[in-house]
Order: structure tokens, then sequence, then C-alpha cells
């Protein structure tokens, strides 16, 4: 043995042996922080080393039951030798169980813990069952002053105690209550901003099942943060609490780009617009680090929704929302849609118009204007009597054949003549390149463009039902709807 390591050696034995010697959980910890700083803490948990600090642990525990700090303390020092000893996690936590009752745990910021030994006690926590600290860690995570690195830690395990992300933020939103016991308006927003930035970096780092809307549940959070009167509070402060909740927006989009095309995850924005005023929210919008991924993010969406054929008010409404001015939106959205040429030409214009269509436009698509209009309602009218006529001539026909033979001569004279029209129907929309929509009896998307709503009133209607098929026209590759389908709204 060389002299480096009998001094190595020497010193391991000497902690060692403090170690053995500490009288208390408090003492117990300064020894393995020291040790940690000074990098012998590896030398001192090898062989039987590990097994000897584990001893004195539950040994102190046990002395110390009374102690308010203890159970702090103990997962402080827990989280602290499982940083080390990576892959002997279960033999440092297996006493847990038995020596930590979360419902009794004090306060974490009332604690003599310094910020690290927050953080290692947080780390722990993990250890217990999700029931078990549920509540405990709600509660913390929004208690915390300064110890951010602890904060994202107890985020984490809110994250990890919930099934989806929007779970987790709702049940936040109930812990975010006790923010309203800071009566200083200035200290309650400074400090959640320390919360929204926490859950930003932990969103940021993780990957997690979104649920049922995370729009929803992200609004209401950011509404619970900015709780309270925010007149006299700094602007820079307030948007930067906004922008958190943009970034978390952006992460949901990126987990899941479906929602980009609903309207309903973007209910954070009119929400924090209400909060902060207009007056506010023009400085926002001239100040804001998140805005222009925003703005690209909506814009897309749009675009992907005009390819589709699709309109959205709110959706336009919530693009507005993001602008200073509708010139300056509209200006944007046209120079995003470029030259997409495979759009409905009445569906890009309604989108780069703001939500409008010429007359002049309107009229070319009136139905009944166009001859092709008027044989695709012939269309639709014919297919739709076909399966009565079919019943007419092979069921009531042969049975008026035997009571009254000269009504049946004529019924099948009928059905003959609905025959030839059907043929010369069908033979007219084939040459003219028209074809049924084969939508009826589906649950689809409102379109005001794409349907024709069999009720007084538009006004929140998302989902139809098709109850008459439309007409499309195949225009060199380029389809379009001449003959709206007839569409109801559900029940």
């Amino acid at each position: 043995m060389d002299r480096e390591e009998k001094i190595t050696k020497s010193q391991t034995n000497v902690r060692l042996n403090e170690i053995g010697t500490a009288r208390s959980l408090i003492e117990l910890d300064n020894v393995l922080t020291q040790s940690m700083a000074r990098q012998q803490i590896q030398a001192m948990i090898k062989e039987g080393g590990l097994d000897l600090i584990l001893q004195k642990v539950e040994q102190l525990a046990k002395t110390e039951d009374e102690s308010p700090e203890s159970g702090l303390l103990v997962l402080a020092l827990l989280g602290r030798l499982s940083a080390v000893a990576r892959g002997r996690e279960s033999s440092i936590f297996k006493m847990l169980a038995s020596t930590i009752h979360a419902a009794t745990l004090p306060a974490l910021e009332s604690s003599t813990l310094d910020g690290d030994g927050k953080f290692y006690a947080a780390h722990s926590l993990a250890q217990l069952r999700t029931s078990d600290r549920a509540d405990y860690v709600l509660a913390e995570s929004v208690a915390l002053e300064t110890a951010e690195k602890a904060r994202k830690q107890l985020i984490e395990l809110v994250l990890n105690s919930h099934s989806t992300a929007a779970k987790a933020l709702t049940a936040h939103t109930t812990a975010l209550d006790s923010l309203m016991e800071i009566a200083n308006s200035e200290s309650r927003l400074r400090k959640a901003r320390r919360i929204s930035s926490g859950w930003v970096e932990v969103m940021r780092t993780r990957s997690f099942e979104l649920g049922d809307q995370p729009g929803e549940a992200l609004a209401k959070w950011i509404s619970a943060l900015l709780i309270g009167d925010l007149r006299e509070v700094e602007e820079s402060l307030l948007f930067n609490i906004v922008d958190d909740g943009v970034d978390i927006l952006l992460r949901i989009i990126e987990l899941r780009f479906s929602h980009a095309m609903l309207a309903d995850t973007y209910q954070l924005l009119p929400r924090a617009k209400a909060l902060l005023g207009r007056a506010r929210w023009i400085h926002y919008l001239s100040s804001s680090r998140m805005r222009p991924a925003l703005n690209m993010c909506l814009r897309e969406a749009a675009l992907v929704l005009a390819g589709q054929g699709k309109t959205d008010s709110t959706l336009l409404d919530l693009i507005h929302t993001m602008y200073q001015s509708k010139a300056q939106m509209l200006k944007e959205l046209t120079n995003h849609f470029g030259e997409a040429l495979e759009l409905d030409p009445d569906v890009r214009q309604w989108w780069i118009t703001g939500g409008s269509v010429s007359s002049s436009r309107r009229t070319v698509h009136k139905v009944g204007n166009t001859e092709d209009q008027m044989i695709g309602e012939l269309l639709i009218e014919v297919l739709n009597t076909e399966p009565s006529m079919h019943a007419l001539r092979r069921t009531v026909a042969p049975m008026l054949e035997i009571s009254d033979p000269v009504t049946a001569s004529n019924v099948i004279s009928a059905a003959a003549g609905y025959a030839e029209i059907a043929q010369t129907a069908l033979l007219l929309a084939r040459m003219r390149k028209l074809k049924k929509t084969e939508l009826k009896g589906m649950v689809v998307e409102f379109n005001p463009l794409q349907h024709e709503l069999l009720s007084d009133t538009s006004q929140g209607v998302r989902e139809v039902r098709v109850v008459r098929d439309g007409v499309q026209k195949d225009f060199g590759g380029s389809i379009k709807t001449l003959v709206k389908p007839r569409v109801e709204p559900l029940a």
C-alpha cells in the first residue's frame, strides 16, 4: 500500500469513526455533507461502510423519533447516500416504509436543512407510496421559498403521482390557493414566477401523458398563479409568468401535435389577456419571448386545417389575440399560406381574409346556380328515392296484381320510368365527374363552408351528423363540394 492510499484509508477511518460517534441526525448529516464536499464519500461506502452508516441512521432515527425534524433529516441522509451509491438504492431505502410517515413530516421550508438537504429529502420522498406522499408533495412544491432544486424535484413527483399532466396541473391548481396567504402582491407574484419556471424546466426535460383537456387545465393553473390584485405588480414579472404558461402550452403541442389544431388547447390566451387587461396585453405582445414561436404554431395549425378543407372561427379569434392589429395578422397569415395552390380557394380566402369570403365568390357556388349543381341535386334525390322505388316494384306491385291489376300496371310503369330517369341522372353525373360524398350517418366536425346546417344558429356547434349526402366534382384532380351535405347538431 503506497503512502497516498494509506492517507486515504486513514481519512476514511476517521470519518467512519465520526459517524459511529455521532450523537444526532444533524451531526451525522454534517459529516456526510463534508465527506461529499471533500470527495471522500465513495471510499466511506465501500465494503461494509454503507451498512455501518445505514445502521447509524436507523439507530439515531429511533432515538430522535419524537423530534419534529427527524423524518426530514432521515430523508435527506438517505437521499445523499442514494446519490453516490448507484445500484444500491434498494438497501438504502428499505427502512423508509417503517420509519417515515409523510403525514407527520414538518414543512421543508421551516426546517434547518439547507438547499441541498431539502433537495435530497425531496428525492427520497419518491420512495414513499404515492398515496402517502401526494398531499405533502403538492403543498411543499408551493410552500418552498428559495430551494428551487428541491421545488423542481417535488414538481416532478407531482407529475409522477398522476396518470396525466392535465390531472397533475389540476391538482397543483388547488394547492396554489395557499399563495393568497401572501398579502404583498409583488412577493406573491415573485413566488408564482419561481413556481412557473420550475414547471417549465420539468416539463421540458421529461415526456408525459397529456390526458384530456390539457389546455383547460393549463388555463386554470395560470389563473391560480396570477390570482389577486395585479395593478401594482411589475409588468415584466407578470409577462414572464404568462410566457412560462405559453412555454408549457408549446410543450403540450410538441408532445402531441394534434392538440395544435384544437382551439381548446389555447384557452390560456384569452384567460391571460383578461387577467392582464387590454393595455398590459398589448405591452405583453411587444415584449414576449414566446410569442414568435406560438404565432408560428398558430399559423401552421391554420394552414393544416385549411389543407383539410376546414375553417375554425374560434382558432382564428385566438390567432387575432396574439396580434396588435387585424391587418398585421392577415399579412402574416397571407405570407404563411404563400402559394399553397392545393387549398380549396374558398377555404384559403376565408383564412387570409380573417373569416370572410367575398360575395362574388359566394354566388359562384350558390346551390342551383350552375348546371352541375342542379345535376348534383337531381343525383341526390334519385339515389335517396331508389330504395323506395325498388320496394314499390318488388313488394307493392305483386300484391296489387292480385286485387287491382290496373293500379299494379301503373305502379310498374312508374317504377320503370324512375329507372330510366335514374339511369340518365347517373350518366350525367359520370359525364360531369360528380359523385356523392358518402358521409350520410357519420359524425363530423362542422365546417360552414362545407356543410348546410339544419339549425337556426351555428353558435357553439362543433360536431354534427350528416343527414343527407352532398355532391363533389373533380376539377382536374381538385375535389370541390358543389352541393353541401345537410347536417344537424348532435343532441
